[in-house]
């Protein structure tokens, strides 16, 4: 990705409470359950939030996105600022459907479009919806690099999007956000792939464990946490 499309954080609520602040949204459009800074990043410039209820099965304990109920709201307003979390935190559920569909659709409406990737590390790249941002200009992909390298205390996210996004995302944040320590962390940890791959074998080893003993009282997630 072109470094004119990526911006840093500290932290991925940083940059969320930024993105609240685009110009033209008139709401913002959560799901639920979903990521509590997205309404209070949302409250912070006085917008109002409007939640949309992920769907669930009781047969296969599992939550889904609602398409259908997603694509009519979309279509039915103007202005609003988008959430999905792929994988969506708290439940990990993952968007399964056509992006290409929903991003036409925010696009014909004025939306902004955010994919909240915070998670998507321990799933790997085919999952991440990154490809997009540099053919609309509508798509804003969050990542935060403290949850699949497990340091909160550092802080860091990114983000990716158009570059006169890029431009006012950065104008909205303080300068020198990211301290030299995370710097230097992330761009060690990015580069150590023998954690990556050891990391994601272990936990799903350990995950299909805890299923096999849980199955009864837990909810799937396409994440690491059940």
């Amino acid at each position: 990705m072109p470094k004119e499309y990526i911006a840093f954080g500290n932290g991925a609520a940083e940059l969320i409470y930024a993105i609240c602040r685009l110009p033209e949204i008139e709401a913002v459009y959560v799901p639920a359950p979903g990521f509590s800074e997205y309404s209070h990043g949302a409250h912070s410039c006085g917008l109002p939030v409007i939640e949309y209820e992920l769907q669930f099965d009781a047969d296969s304990f599992c939550f889904s996105y609602p398409l259908t109920t997603i694509l009519h709201d979309l279509n039915q307003s103007k202005h609003r600022l988008v959430f999905i979390g792929n994988p969506n935190n708290p439940c990990g559920t993952l968007w399964k459907h056509e992006s290409r569909e929903l991003i036409e659709v925010c696009k014909k409406n004025g939306h902004y479009l955010v994919f909240d990737e915070s998670f998507v590390d321990f799933l790997g790249d085919d999952y991440s919806m990154r490809n997009y941002v540099k053919e609309y200009d509508n798509v804003i992909v969050v990542h935060s690099l403290t949850k699949f390298y497990a340091v909160p205390g550092l802080r860091i996210g990114a983000m990716m999007a158009n570059p006169m996004i890029i431009n006012f995302i950065k104008s909205h944040i303080p300068s020198w956000t990211v301290n030299h320590l995370a710097q230097i962390y992330s761009e060690k940890a990015l580069q150590d792939t023998d954690y990556i791959q050891e990391t994601r074998t272990v936990l799903k080893q350990k995950k299909n464990g805890y299923i096999r003993r849980l199955y009864r009282w837990m909810y799937y997630s396409a994440l690491n946490h059940l």
